[in-house]
């Protein structure tokens, strides 16, 4: 029986591809004859009569046809006589013995190619894991670097959140404008500082439209403050007052590109609260009279004046019987008494004279720009006349009066402390001489006031 020899394709499958190779096939069994006959070089190969597939390391080899590769020899023996001694069974043996040699030696090299073949899919297998685990590592680094900005971008969000919170809640009304005096932005309270309709306060709305919009002007002592130069940066302080009376200062903040930051806060009743502790400072609680502080400061600013020909006269006015009133009625009638002594000198002086309340009962008018002694003497008169007046206390009607030392400039003194001690002098002879009195300053007082303290 001749044998035909084709070309298969046997497939070796690894889990990442395919790997193809060509190996020869018979496509029928040899008979005995052929075996016994055939020379040893003209011997077909056995090769796998059905496709050989090798998959994640296991080989998978037709059964039948390792059987068939020594059923022929197994055929030959049964069919001969086999006699040992023999040329033919000499002959016939080595023929078996090279024959099976021969399908040894195939044996072992299919053997040997599905080894390299196991080896290079274990490579494969290695070189895919590999792969998979780099692979694996680059996505675990890809999902760490996402999930770090993820978590940036979390933390920016909530720190935007926290400073556009804190930005609509602070006390000053804040703006911002941009290189081109643009607005940029403004919280709610600065929009409520200037009652200023929403459509003008939006982002890119120009300063200058804003200020068109803006009630009240700018206070003159801020206009003449000075302004940081073009392009460099500097703080500047201005102070706006509403036509609702409100007085709203703003510090702006300039940098150089020309944008700039401004806090804006109402200080009307701030401005109050100052005024209100100067006020005290320097005026008497009760009748709202200057102190004598206050008339110490006038004092000194008459003096001033008379180097161009001003004039100035004190007058000390100590309230008589005003002690029994106190002791009768009350200390509260007695408050309410000196606020209407204080109302009714207030209507006896001129517009540039000054009335000062100087201890218990005790009353200072300055005059000045009057002709003295004519302009005092008047003042002291009508002073007089007006406190005897009788005054409705609590319902009550008291009766008290007045007595007045006068010191005018120049001539009685050079300095203030100078001209209070001659006015004190003069109201102490006026007290001595009675009721109701009034009395200049003369020198003999001076020399008297020495010679009691020199007594006393």
């Amino acid at each position: 029986m001749t044998t035909n020899l084709a070309v298969a394709e046997t497939v070796v499958a690894f889990s990442s591809g395919a790997h193809r190779i060509k190996l020869p096939e018979r496509t029928s069994s040899p008979s005995t004859e052929d075996l016994v006959a055939r020379p040893l070089d003209e011997v077909p190969a056995p090769m796998a009569k059905h496709h050989t597939v090798v998959d994640l390391g296991r080989v998978h080899v037709d059964a039948d046809y390792l059987g068939e590769l020594v059923a022929p020899v197994k055929a030959a023996r049964a069919r001969q006589a086999w006699k040992p001694g023999t040329k033919s069974l000499m002959r016939h043996r080595w023929r078996y013995l090279l024959l099976r040699t021969a399908h040894c030696s195939q044996i072992l090299q299919l053997r040997i190619f599905l080894l390299k073949s196991r080896g290079r899919m274990k490579l494969h297998q290695h070189a895919a894991a590999a792969a998979a685990a780099a692979n694996e590592d680059k996505r675990s680094s890809t999902d760490l670097e996402l999930d770090a900005l993820r978590s940036q971008n979390l933390a920016m969000r909530q720190e935007l959140d926290l400073l556009r919170d804190a930005f609509e809640r602070i006390p000053h009304g804040m703006c911002a404008f941009d290189s081109n005096d643009t607005l940029v932005l403004a919280n709610a309270h600065y929009r409520k500082i200037w009652n200023l309709p929403p459509e003008v306060v939006r982002p890119g709305v120009t300063f200058r439209q804003i200020m068109d919009a803006t009630p009240g002007r700018e206070s003159i002592a801020s206009l003449q403050r000075p302004q940081p130069l073009a392009g460099s940066e500097g703080m500047r302080w201005r102070e706006w007052q509403l036509e609702d009376g409100r007085i709203v200062e703003i510090a702006v903040s300039r940098l150089a590109d020309g944008s700039c930051v401004a806090l804006h806060e109402d200080v009307t009743d701030q401005r109050k609260a100052q005024e209100r502790i100067s006020f005290m400072a320097r005026h008497d609680l009760l009748t709202g009279l200057p102190n004598r502080g206050v008339l110490r400061e006038e004092l000194e600013r008459g003096l001033a004046a008379t180097c161009c020909g001003g004039t100035v006269a004190l007058l000390c006015l100590d309230l008589d019987r005003f002690k029994p009133v106190n002791d009768t009625f009350g200390h509260g009638a007695g408050d309410a008494l000196l606020k209407q002594v204080a109302e009714r000198l207030r209507e006896c002086v001129g517009e540039t004279d000054i009335v000062a309340r100087v201890g218990g009962d005790e009353f200072a008018v300055v005059q000045r720009d009057a002709v003295q002694p004519k302009g005092s003497d008047h003042l002291a008169r009508r002073i007089i006349d007006v406190l005897t007046r009788p005054f409705d206390v609590e319902g009550h009607v008291v009766h008290i009066g007045t007595s007045v030392g006068i010191a005018v400039v120049p001539g009685d003194g050079e300095d203030s402390e100078t001209l209070l001690r001659q006015g004190d002098l003069a109201l102490y002879r006026a007290k001595s001489d009675g009721r109701g009195q009034m009395r200049y300053f003369e020198a003999s007082m001076n020399e008297g006031s020495v010679a009691v303290s020199r007594c006393s």
